[in-house]
């Protein structure tokens, strides 16, 4: 799977999770279960933080991101 397809996969995974909970703070061991399959929710949203903060995300990126409540 390619990065941005991966990317997409998590965005619908974030999404179903932040409808649900209403906000987007996501804990470190979550798993998400999205169309039948498993999705380390949590590991990604930590990953994708520390990224962002070491400047190593694009803008594009995070935009998509500050859509979703409590994101940061």
């Amino acid at each position: 799977m390619d990065n941005n397809t991966r990317f997409e996969l998590y965005l619908k995974a974030l999404l179903q999770f932040s409808s649900r909970e209403g906000h987007a703070r996501v804990p470190a061991i979550h798993i998400e279960i999205l169309d039948g399959r498993e999705v380390n929710l949590g590991a990604w949203v930590g990953y994708v933080r520390q990224r962002r903060k070491k400047g190593m995300l694009p803008s594009r990126r995070i935009a998509e991101l500050h859509a979703y409540r409590d994101w940061e």
